[in-house]
This record gives C-alpha cells, sequence and structure tokens, in this order.
C-alpha cells in the first residue's frame, strides 16, 4: 500500500499463457509507468496502438460513458464490459439478487471482476446490488466468517497497475442483497478509469460466497426518486398526479397539495410515481399533513393509503399491511400504510422499508384518498425512494441517495443524539398543560378529572383514550441503557357508556418500544383487552434490545369502533433509570450519599427527589395551609379520587439504614382504627407491599421477623387517627429483610375505601445511614449529622438535653401530673379499676393506643423501678373487663434512643394482676444511661382490650453504696444517693442540736 494505493506490478509481469517471457525491462520507471498503456524502455514510452504522449496519457480513441450490466448470459465470455473475470459463475447460487441470475463467486483460486477502461469523466454514480452469503450455513450461498474475506472495491486509472481503495464491504454485512450507490470521488472521475471488486481471501470452493448483479455508472442515480417539489420539471418526470398542485401549503413553500370538494360522480384523488426498479435495501420517506389543523369530514373515511403496484398499475396493494394480535406469522404488530387525519394535524415525517413484495423491475407507489370533503385537505413534500441510509438514520433524519441529514439534536453518519436524553419518564397525568412536555405524542386521548372517562385508575386524574382515529401514547426519545422497567396503571373498558368494555382481542392495547424513531416497533407486552376491565397495575423488566441510548415507548390500540367505543385510561406511568436509582454525589465529602426530601429547613442538599409518585396530594377544598400549620416544604393528602399514597424511588438500602419522617394524621385527636396510615416497603417494584415493620407481640408466633427471647417487641408501622394529632418525628431502623439492592418504600392510606378518612400529612423525609444514636431521638438526622431539637444540644455527635437529666420519677397520681412524663397515651387519672395503693391512679381505658411514657432519666445510680398495677378484674365490671389474652397484658420496656429502640425489662401476664400487686425490677446494665426513658405499653389495644391502671410508680434508688451508709444531712451527699424514699420530710437547722437535720414538720408528715 503506497498513498493508499495497492500496487500489483507483478500481476502485470506475469507470464503470457505459453510461458515464454518478452519485452523484459529492468531500469529507471518511466513517467507514471506509461499510465499502464505503454511498454518502458532507456528512451521513454513505447504506447499502445491508440495512445501516444509522454506517458501514453493521450488516447484516439474513445471508452465508454455508460455502464449497466445484469449477467442474464451463462457465457462468461460474452461480457464484454469487463477486463477480468476469475472465480464466478452466473447462476441463482446466491437467489435473486436484483432479478433472474446473479454473477456468484464461489470458484477456487483468485475471486475479482474488473472493468474494462471506461470513460468516467460525467459521471457521477457506480450502483450496483451486492450480497456476502446467506445466514444459513447450510445454503449454496455460506457466508464470509473472517477478516479479510470480504469485498473490496477499487479504482484504477493507470490501467490496473496501482488501485485505489473506495469501500469495504465487511464479511459481517450484507447478508441480504442490497443495491449499494457509490458516489463517486473526483480521482475516479477521468477518462481510462477501472473500476474491481475483489476478495483477497477465501477458504475454497463453496466456501464464502460472495454475488454481484445490477451494475451499473450513471451521472444520475437509477431508481431513485428524490422531490422537494421546488422544481416542477423534476416532478412531472417523476410523477403523475391526479386534482393536485404544486403549491405552498401549510408553512411549506413548495408541496403536492390536495384541496378542494370532490368532483360530482368522481371523489377519487392521488398521485403515482412513474415505474422504477425496487430491490433489497430500499427505502421509502415522505413528509405528510392532513387538514393543517382543520378538522375532517365526520363519518368519511378520508384516509390516505399508500399502496404498490408490480403490474403497471393493473392492481395495488398496501405497502404495509396491518399485522394485529390474532393475526398469525406476525414478526411485530403493526399498523398498515393507512394514514388518519389525527395523526397527521402537523406534518410529520414517515419512513418504511420496502418489504420483498415490493421488489421488482417496474414497481410503482400511489398515496390514494377515496372519500373526502372539502375541508379535507392533504399535502406531501420531502418524497424519497431510494437507497436506505445507515441504520435508516435512527428516524432522526432524511435521507438524501444513502447520506443522513440528520435532524436537530442528532449527528454522526447514522444520526445518533449528539447529547445524552433524558432517562426516565414520571407522568400522573394531573394537568393537560403539562402533557406535552412528557410525552412526544397523544394522540385520541386527554387529561379528565376522576369521575369522568374511565373512572380513577390510579388516583386523581387521567389520561383517557375515546376518540376517533388513531389512539395511542408516544414518549420522546429516552436514553435506556441503564432502565430497568416501564410501570403504570391501565384500564381498558368497563361497564358504562364512557368506558365500555373491547370485544376483540385487536381492542387491547400494546406496549411496544422503537430504537429507530417509530420506523419498527418491538413488542414489551399486549395487555388483553380482558384483563383489564377493573384498574390494574402493570410493572415489566425491559427487554435488553430497547436498552439503547434512543428508546421511546407507546402504548397503541390497534383497532377500535369508534368515537365512545372500546375506550381505554392509563396513569401514573414510570420509567426509571438504574443510574436514578443510586444517589448524586454530594459536593462536600463530609456528607454521606442520601436521600432527602423537602426538608424543613433551609439545608444545602441539592439532592433529586426521592418521589417516584404521589397519589391525591393536596386539599379537596381548602389549600394545604389550612392543614394544621404545616411547613411550606409539608405534602399534604387529601383528596379522595382514589387512595391516597407516596411512593419513594427504589432505593439501595443496607440493614441498620434508618427511615426518619414527620406525620400528622387530621389535626384528630379521636382515635379511630378505619383508614390508618401504613408504611409498606416492595422489593419488586411495587407489585408487592409488606409493612416494613411487622408487630412484634408477646402472642406473636416465634417466627420470622418476631424470634428469640431477646426480640424487640414493637408496634408495627401502621399509623392510626387520634395517635398522630400532632407533628410526629417516627423515626424506623430498616430491618435486615427489607434492605435490599432495590426497595421502594410507600405511606399508603385506602381513602377510596374509606370516604370520609382524614387527610394526613408528611414532612422531612429522610433515608440514610443512621447517626450516631439515631440523635438520642431528639433531631433530625441529615447526611449522617444530627440537627436537634429546642432544649437538646449536640454532643458526642448525638443530641442530649441542654440540662441534665432528673434523677428520679415519683408519681402518685393524686395531683397535677409529675413534669417527668413526656406522654400519657389513652390513660387519665381516675378510679375505672378501684384504688390501686392509695387513692386515684394512672387508668387506661381508650380505644387507641394505651401507654405512659417517661422523660429521660439519668438513671446512671439508680437501682430500681417499683410501681402498683392492675390488670383488668374478676368483678369489676365493663370499666375494669377481665384481660382474656396474652397480649392484653403490659410491657415494661426502656429506651436510650427515646424509643426509636425498645429493650425489654418485664412482661406483666395478662392473667396475673386481675388484683393490684406492687413489682420491683432491678434495673439492668444497659438501662442505666444519663438519657434512659421507660415506657408501660399494652400491645392490645382497642375497646375490647382490658383495661389497667398503674400507680406509686417511682424509678429511684441509689445503688452506689449497698453495703451501708452514713449521711449527716450536711448537704455533702444528695439525698436521693441514700433514702429510697423521704415524705413530708426536709432538711432544715435543729433547734436543739443546732445543726442540720432531717426535720419531719407534723403538717406535712405523710399521714400513712
Amino acid at each position: 500500500m503506497r498513498d493508499g494505493r495497492i500496487e500489483e506490478i507483478l500481476e502485470v509481469l506475469l507470464p503470457p499463457p505459453d510461458n515464454v517471457l518478452s519485452r523484459v525491462y529492468i531500469g529507471p520507471a518511466c513517467l507514471r509507468f506509461c499510465s499502464g498503456r505503454g511498454h518502458c524502455s532507456r528512451t521513454g514510452c513505447k504506447c499502445d496502438p491508440g495512445f501516444s504522449g509522454p506517458a501514453c496519457e493521450l488516447a484516439s480513441q474513445t471508452f465508454p460513458a455508460f455502464l449497466s450490466e445484469g449477467f442474464s448470459s451463462p457465457r462468461l465470455s460474452s461480457y464484454h464490459s469487463f477486463s477480468s473475470l476469475r472465480g464466478a459463475e452466473v447462476s441463482f447460487g446466491c437467489g435473486v439478487l436484483a432479478s433472474g441470475k446473479a454473477l456468484v463467486f464461489n470458484r477456487d483460486g483468485r475471486r475479482h471482476l474488473v472493468t474494462a477502461p471506461l470513460d468516467s469523466s460525467q459521471a457521477r454514480y457506480l450502483q450496483f446490488t451486492l450480497r456476502l452469503g446467506s445466514r444459513s450455513i447450510l445454503s449454496s450461498c455460506p457466508a464470509p466468517d473472517q477478516p479479510g474475506e470480504g469485498v473490496l472495491l477499487h479504482y484504477s486509472s493507470d490501467n490496473g497497475i496501482t488501485w485505489t481503495l473506495l469501500r469495504h464491504y465487511a464479511y459481517q454485512g450484507f447478508h441480504e442483497p442490497r443495491i449499494v450507490s457509490v458516489e463517486l470521488p473526483s480521482g475516479a472521475r477521468k477518462f481510462g478509469v477501472q473500476f474491481r471488486w475483489w476478495q483477497p481471501y477465501h477458504s475454497g470452493r463453496g466456501h464464502d460466497v460472495w454475488a454481484l448483479d445490477e451494475i451499473s455508472m450513471t451521472s444520475v442515480l437509477f431508481n431513485t426518486i428524490s422531490l422537494d417539489f421546488s422544481n416542477v420539471i423534476d416532478v412531472t418526470q417523476s410523477l403523475g398526479f391526479y386534482l393536485g398542485n404544486v403549491q405552498p401549503y401549510c408553512q411549506h413553500d413548495w408541496t403536492l397539495s390536495f384541496s378542494g370538494e370532490p368532483s360530482p360522480g368522481f371523489s377519487i384523488r392521488y398521485v403515482e410515481t412513474q415505474s422504477m426498479q425496487i430491490g433489497a435495501s430500499y427505502s421509502l420517506q415522505f413528509s405528510l399533513v392532513m387538514g393543517c389543523g382543520r378538522e375532517p369530514s365526520p363519518h368519511i373515511d378520508t384516509q390516505v393509503r399508500l399502496e404498490f403496484s408490480t403490474n403497471h398499475g393493473l392492481t395495488w396493494h398496501l405497502v404495509k399491511e396491518a399485522c394485529l394480535p390474532g393475526m398469525p406469522s406476525c414478526s411485530e404488530f403493526t399498523a398498515p400504510s393507512v394514514y388518519h387525519p389525527s395523526e397527521f394535524k402537523d406534518w410529520r415525517r414517515v419512513t418504511l422499508l420496502l418489504p420483498q413484495k415490493t421488489w421488482s423491475s417496474a414497481t410503482r407507489f400511489r398515496w390514494i384518498q377515496n372519500y373526502y370533503g372539502e375541508q379535507d385537505e392533504w399535502a406531501l413534500d420531502d418524497i424519497y425512494i431510494g437507497q436506505q441510509c445507515p441504520n435508516m438514520c435512527h428516524g432522526h433524519g432524511w435521507c438524501d441517495h444513502g447520506h443522513c441529514r440528520c435532524d436537530d439534536g442528532f449527528s454522526g453518519q447514522d444520526c445518533q443524539p449528539s447529547s445524552p436524553l433524558s432517562s426516565s419518564v414520571l407522568s400522573d397525568f394531573e394537568s393537560q398543560d403539562a402533557l406535552l412536555a412528557t410525552w412526544q405524542e397523544v394522540i385520541g386521548g386527554e387529561v379528565v378529572a376522576p369521575d369522568m372517562g374511565c373512572g380513577v385508575v390510579s388516583s386523581g386524574s387521567s389520561l383517557y383514550f375515546s376518540k376517533t382515529g388513531l389512539r395511542q401514547l408516544v414518549s420522546w426519545d429516552l436514553d435506556t441503557e441503564w432502565a430497568e422497567f416501564v410501570q403504570f396503571y391501565l384500564r381498558v373498558g368497563g361497564d358504562w357508556a364512557e368506558c365500555n368494555q373491547a370485544d376483540s382481542r385487536e381492542e387491547g392495547v400494546l406496549l411496544q418500544y422503537s430504537n429507530d424513531g417509530g420506523i419498527s416497533w418491538g413488542l414489551i407486552a399486549e395487555m388483553y383487552f380482558t384483563d383489564f376491565i377493573k384498574p390494574r397495575f402493570v410493572h415489566y423488566e425491559l427487554p435488553l434490545a430497547s436498552k439503547t441510548p434512543s428508546t421511546r415507548f407507546r402504548w397503541w390500540q390497534p383497532l377500535h369502533s369508534g368515537e365512545g367505543y372500546d375506550q381505554w385510561a392509563i396513569d401514573d406511568v414510570i420509567i426509571l433509570s438504574e443510574r436514578e436509582k443510586h444517589i448524586i454525589p454530594m459536593a462536600n465529602p463530609t456528607l454521606p450519599q442520601n436521600f432527602y426530601e423537602k426538608p424543613a429547613f433551609d439545608y444545602p442538599l441539592n439532592q433529586m427527589s426521592v418521589w417516584l409518585m404521589l397519589g391525591n396530594e393536596g386539599m379537596e377544598r381548602d389549600n394545604n395551609n389550612s392543614f394544621c400549620a404545616p411547613t411550606p416544604s409539608a405534602m399534604v393528602f387529601g383528596r379522595s379520587e382514589g387512595d391516597r399514597v407516596a411512593v419513594t424511588r427504589d432505593l439501595a438500602l443496607r440493614p441498620g439504614y434508618t427511615l426518619q419522617f414527620k406525620l400528622n394524621i387530621g389535626c384528630e385527636s379521636e382515635f379511630s382504627a378505619s383508614a390508618p396510615v401504613l408504611l409498606q416497603y416492595s422489593h419488586d417494584a411495587g407489585r408487592t407491599w409488606a409493612l416494613v415493620r411487622e408487630g412484634c407481640y408477646p402472642g406473636t408466633p416465634g417466627t420470622g421477623v418476631c424470634e428469640g427471647s431477646g426480640r424487640e417487641l414493637r408496634e408495627p408501622t401502621v399509623y392510626n387517627t387520634g395517635d398522630y394529632e400532632q407533628w410526629t418525628r417516627i423515626t424506623v431502623v430498616i430491618p435486615r429483610n427489607v434492605a435490599a439492592s432495590k426497595t421502594r418504600f410507600r405511606w399508603f392510606q385506602e381513602s377510596s375505601v374509606y370516604r370520609d378518612a382524614p387527610p394526613f400529612a408528611l414532612d422531612g423525609v429522610y433515608i440514610s445511614e443512621p447517626c450516631p444514636n439515631h440523635c438520642g431521638g431528639h433531631g433530625d438526622c441529615i447526611s449522617g449529622v444530627c440537627f436537634c431539637d429546642m432544649g437538646y444540644t449536640v454532643e458526642q455527635d448525638s443530641c442530649v438535653p441542654s440540662v441534665a437529666s432528673p434523677s428520679e420519677l415519683t408519681e402518685g397520681f393524686e395531683g397535677k401530673l409529675s413534669p417527668f412524663w413526656q406522654s400519657i397515651s389513652g390513660g387519665q387519672i381516675g378510679g375505672g379499676c378501684g384504688i390501686i395503693s392509695e387513692g386515684k391512679s394512672l387508668y387506661f381505658s381508650s380505644a387507641g393506643r394505651r401507654e405512659a411514657r417517661t422523660a429521660p432519666l439519668d438513671t446512671t445510680n439508680t437501682r430500681l423501678a417499683q410501681f402498683y398495677i392492675r390488670i383488668g378484674s374478676k368483678s369489676l365490671g365493663p370499666t375494669c373487663t377481665r384481660p382474656r389474652s396474652r397480649n392484653e397484658g403490659v410491657i415494661v420496656q426502656f429506651s436510650t434512643n427515646n424509643g426509636i429502640q425498645w429493650q425489654f425489662l418485664r412482661e406483666l401476664d395478662f392473667s396475673s394482676f386481675l388484683e393490684p400487686q406492687v413489682v420491683t425490677i432491678e434495673l439492668p446494665p444497659p438501662a442505666k444511661t444519663p438519657y434512659t426513658v421507660f415506657r408501660w405499653w399494652q400491645p392490645q389495644q382497642g375497646k375490647h382490650s382490658a383495661q389497667w391502671t398503674l400507680d406509686d410508680v417511682l424509678i429511684g434508688m441509689n445503688d452506689s453504696s449497698r453495703t451501708g451508709f452514713h449521711d449527716k444531712f450536711d448537704g455533702t451527699t444528695p439525698l436521693r444517693h441514700n433514702w429510697y424514699r423521704i415524705q413530708g420530710g426536709e432538711v432544715t437547722v435543729d433547734c436543739l442540736s443546732l445543726d442540720t437535720a432531717l426535720t419531719f414538720n407534723s403538717e406535712a408528715i405523710d399521714s400513712k
């Protein structure tokens, strides 16, 4: 190879057939090797007859300026257009390439075809049909299978001394016949040029076979139509038309447009091409508009049909037949080449790969409209029928003689995206205005309110398809290389007029994808018409073939019975990329990656939204600000158009991560067990849901998440009205069974069933690795950093009280409650279960949660917890009923992080406290911390649970010197370190000893 040329001097020097060498010259080279048309000698070039000049560059003869060969004769010697033909035969060995037999290269030895010298100075294109083997290994045309076994196309202007490469046709391609058009470079457009097709290597006779047919060299491309209607002469040479005019139409300068009323007695109007040879790898492309915004005539089939004929117009057939569900032998489900005004209100490009049935030496195409009214105008522009472009420009460009002219935003040889496309779709169809920002096409459908169309599909409004003509929803092109799934809610028909049931398979809905801008569609799923008469959640993993840098999706109803029939509706469509499941790294390396939605304070997280779907957000009448004075970031769910739901994206989690949020249900204090808010998780993208944390009670079987003696007794992640009247922060530690690489969460309230369900609101949702000790339960954990509540401060990266915790709690419930109680739920001071110790007690009888919880106490040196308790009774009547099950007992627990996690102290058996008893619990070492919280909790709540009551609670007694003590009452040691209880006494100066003493005043002495 030298300067891009292959030199084959040896071929020139091969001996003639009689094996005699003659006219051998070894010496200085002559000028341009005598152009290959003379012999070099010591005195210069001696030119062959008919050539002259210093380099034999001048010719007195002419060479053909035209080449056309179809290989119809089996006699190779009859092809005078070629100077050398080796290793081939004329046969059907590779089938029909263009028409009839072809030149098949399947012999031993050298395989090449070299043209005779041509005058290509006025030519522009070299055209031919090429095939490199077939896809079948058993055929008589086995394909090349190694590099170097492809075909090279060269040209030479020096009679074959040097060859310049024009194209390389690689061994992996062309397993089907393809028409190839090569635009000649300037070096190949001159007098005396030869062209050569050559296979450098092959494996012998019958192997690595290839074939050529219909070779031509011309100044214009044969079998090609390319019209933009700016030149009327070109139009009339290529097309014939009836009732059409070349004129500006619908913002295009020059078009072929059809308008006006039909002629009396004859309404058909059409445009028809001249007959042309159509073969493999041909495509047809055009722009079409119908009506230009005007509504079509009702009750008339105004569609435009694209048809072809291979018998000079005697019979016509659709270029593309419908291939619909239920039809046999459909490789893909496609619409026919019949175009409805609903799809072409604006100019739209149509690209078709011409199927084999259109291939012939005399194929015509026509666009025809059989019926129309005055307003049913239509127009064509930019018609191209010719060789395919690379990958059909991926549907994002115009094909021009085999080269792509890409649309804006796409570039390269085959029109790939110039920059990365969006990779996800999140659409809840709540706004008609936002529809076209998310979707490329919505044809035959509109956003409707929940009480219209097919009703509530998921929640709120839906996209409802009921109109005449085409019904389809098409996404913009997406980068789906990392996409995982598509999911949505769908309803096809129902049992009322606005949503009546389909009655055939073709009236179902297909979900398809296209990697080439809508030219061809692959199937993801068929939604069978009888399976969706009620709304259903649908989730599909994306097939590998649909994961490309530019893929679009469509929901398409192939057939329907017209406007007002076979309606369907879709809601909450989600296509999500794996890239967006993982978290965008933060700029600040000290903050871990996290998800945090709408913080209640200004903190620069700059994270994407965690939310995948929000259903029935907002209030029915008032705005969100009427709900319990929420922060601006709070999300209120108050509508009842379906269930209320907030769903997160899929998250990558580890055991021990925390889920933190603030919750308020209805701002109501009255308990109700109906329409609770459930916190659930899903590992299968929303197909199935389970509670993040199941209830773990004493009576729960020891299976699954409730195992072992050290199990944590706890409530489920079910939140009832009345228990969350105030904004309440909830922190859930993610259990091992919930943590996974794909976990999504949802807050769910079944408001479609409970129509009077109170609204609920969320705020400060955060999912990430935990803060130290979960901020002690007294702060928001954000990016691993604690933001403490008022009255608390950061200590060792957690939140602790700003002032020291009290070290003792004594409570007799006789007057005002001690401030050391953090919360009392479901209880009040009363005597419903009689006298327990003395006087009044804390009596629990409500239908909701029943719990007494202390404030954090400093129990570092505390010895015990002691109290009187009664659980039900034998004979006190309905105010103190007898317990019947283990879960009606009372659990005593402690927590070192304000209730985020509880540890077990004592189970008070349901049958053992029918009479008042005193209970003393020695505190274990884990319960002795500066910030320990205690609670008494009855797992089974509700009006049928036994009532219980608590009295004389003591958490105290110093255990620093158990063997004895000495107390002079001089203030050196706090009284609580030595004394279990002092009632009615105080340290004062005694009048007799003149020293400090513990003095009991008669007015304050405990009567007991």
